[in-house]
């Protein structure tokens, strides 16, 4: 994954300090985002390691720090890298059964110290630590690099020490002792410095020896109950210069001196030469330096002696508490399900399918948003026929084969989505040599279940090509300013307007003989009244282009001399309006990070207006609102 092999070094050498391993396992993790959880997914990354006999991925690990796709081509620091594992890890065991267990594997002491020579002050502070940095330039071993780092620094001159009031500047003596090494020790080499000439850092490939087995007793202010001596458990190592490289980890499971090579998903045996010496950096002669010189160890991990068969103790599934193993488990079989519909995606297809229930929920143009309606989608082989797709989609609706119809939801030249009729002689055809494109969306007709009698009617309604057409029909109340769907009708081309009144009315729950305005919907600024003196003439030669999918808005007929009772009395006002409009997000100003209320003005409005809607909305008084514009 990206440029990650330097976390998978780092990830292999924590999984292989065995006791830290356990206490990750049982780090409580419910509840929380899984996404975002460190703990979990770490705990994933472990049990895969530990039972899977695949190379491991880190995308959800990763993601759990919150990078992105570009972040994990970056090198991060692997100090810091590390620190934030084991922080994050750490707050989230406080209060648990393993709370502690990371201090008391890592964590060592120190004491920073300033002693003043020729008055009797001293200034001291205890420290704790994870890690400790060692200088690698200009030193030829670890303990030279020891040595450095509590030697004494003389403050003298321009660099004397301020001891308070009652002694000022003084010469004094300024260092660190060490008062208790740690189980695991984590050695930072201090590879990379930065150079002024260039102005960047370089790296420093300088030959440093770092033993098998190293002995710190006589860096210690005084000695420990068990001797400081520790054993060479893993080596992380770097090729390649400060802008690129790889990383590698040489890692002595079970502290028997055999040593594995950890190359990504690459694991081999390698000798203790190979794992010690050959990364010590620098070159033993000139015909090896061009090939060795850019390969080093940058981490070291030693664990103590004494500390051993507590460190690195068998993990066995026991350890791995039952519910973790059931959820790892679970998301395992997920993603071997989502692993084999990747590779077979190229075998299927997805088809949106829409019924009236969504239209139902849609009070503006066309037939639904495409940007909101949600569609119940149906995963189907390629080779699969349409006909086949429309048993799959009645038995999954509980209809029979006769009771539903399929209807092409096409997008129009005037940017409109409406139904097209399926043509018959696709439906024994595989889906993929129909040319229906994809995603194919699908309206699936069903039969009107009361057929708004209160009559039971399972039956679709008549449908013979091409002399019936499907309309769709619409009811606007100018009292409620509310335009909503009712239905759809199937009609002869020849039927007239006035044939269909009777239905209009009873779909919008209307008295018989009510006059009615009706229009046709084409596009959001095209809406046209239909001639109340051509209603006696065929609906073919009234509406232009007469054709499935198009669809019929009314309304109760209002008198002129009434129109001012309603805001908006017209149809075509309503969709005008529609048009106009724009959403607004209201946001307290005295709290600008609460998720505010929307809320759906008109461009045309006036601020009395604006005032009013909104006061409204909040349930307020308007003339007690006032307005300000946001600045981004």
């Amino acid at each position: 994954q990206g440029a990650t092999c330097y976390l998978n070094s780092l990830l292999e050498t924590l999984f292989f300090t065995n006791k830290l391993r356990k206490a990750v396992y049982k780090v409580p993790t419910g509840g929380d985002d899984p996404n975002h959880m460190v703990p979990l997914a770490l705990q994933r990354v472990f049990y895969d390691l530990q039972t899977s006999d695949r190379p491991v991925g880190t995308k959800k690990l990763t993601r759990s720090f919150g990078w992105e796709t570009f972040d994990t081509f970056l090198q991060h620091d692997v100090q810091e890298l590390t620190r934030v594992l084991l922080d994050n890890l750490e707050t989230k065991m406080k209060g648990t059964v393993v709370d502690g267990t990371i201090p008391r594997l890592l964590e060592g002491k120190m004491i920073s110290y300033v002693r003043c020579k020729h008055v009797d002050y001293m200034s001291s502070r205890s420290e704790t630590f994870y890690d400790i940095q060692l200088n690698v330039k200009n030193k030829r071993n670890i303990y030279e690099s020891f040595k450095e780092y509590v030697s004494v620094e003389i403050m003298d001159g321009d660099n004397k020490y301020n001891a308070g009031p009652q002694h000022g500047l003084q010469q004094a003596d300024k260092g660190v002792v060490f008062l208790k090494f740690p189980p695991v020790l984590h050695l930072q080499l201090m590879r990379y410095q930065y150079d002024p000439i260039t102005d960047s850092n370089v790296k420093i490939n300088d030959k440093y020896v770092f033993p098998p087995r190293l002995n710190l007793d006589r860096f210690l202010q005084t000695p420990e109950e068990t001797p400081a001596i520790y054993l060479l458990h893993a080596v992380l190592v770097h090729s390649g210069d400060n802008h690129s490289g790889h990383y590698v980890v040489y890692i002595n499971p079970k502290g028997d001196g055999k040593w594995c090579k950890f190359d990504d998903d690459v694991v081999s045996r390698a000798s203790g030469k190979e794992a010690i010496e050959s990364n010590y950096g620098g070159s033993e002669n000139e015909e090896s330096l061009m090939v060795r010189s850019c390969t080093s160890a940058y981490m070291l991990v030693y664990i103590r002696e004494s500390h051993i068969a507590e460190v690195l103790c068998p993990v066995n599934e026991d350890d791995i508490p039952i519910l973790l193993r059931e959820q790892l488990n679970e998301e395992r079989k997920i993603d071997v399900i989502r692993r084999k519909e990747k590779m077979e995606a190229h075998l299927f297809s997805t088809i949106n399918i829409i019924t009236e229930d969504q239209f139902e929920t849609h009070h503006g143009f066309d037939l639904f948003d495409p940007e909101k309606v949600r569609f119940k989608n149906l995963r189907v082989p390629k080779n699969m026929a349409i006909y086949d797709i429309l048993l799959t989609i009645a038995k999954n609706m509980k209809y029979s084969e006769e009771q539903i119809r399929l209807w092409c939801i096409v997008r129009r030249d005037n940017h409109t989505s409406r139904a097209s009729i399926l043509d018959h002689d696709l439906f024994h055809k595989p889906l993929s040599d129909t040319n229906l494109g994809e995603p194919l969306s699908l309206f699936v007709e069903t039969p009107d279940l009361n057929n708004y009698r209160g009559i039971e009617n399972l039956a679709l309604q008549e449908h013979e090509f091409p002399t019936h057409i499907l309309v769709f029909l619409k009811y606007y109340d100018p009292s409620e300013r509310l335009l909503s769907y009712v239905g759809h009708i199937c009609v002869p081309e020849t039927k007239t307007l006035h044939d269909i009144f009777p239905e209009l009315l009873m779909r919008a729950d209307l008295p018989d003989g009510m006059k009615l305005m009706v229009y046709e919907e084409t596009t959001p600024t095209q809406i046209t009244l239909l001639n109340d003196d051509e209603k006696d003439k065929p609906l073919k030669d009234i509406i232009q282009g007469f054709c499935d999918g198009d669809i019929i808005v009314y309304q109760k007929a209002i008198k002129y001399q009434d129109r001012q009772l309603y805001e908006l009395p017209f149809a075509e006002e309503y969709f005008f309006d529609l048009y106009n409009r724009v959403d607004i997000l209201l946001v307290p100003k005295e709290q600008p990070d609460d998720p505010g209320i929307p809320i759906s003005l008109g461009y045309n409005m006036d601020y009395k207006q604006i005032a009013k809607s909104v006061a409204q909305k909040l349930n307020a008084d308007a003339r007690r609102l006032q307005f300000f514009k946001t600045h981004h």
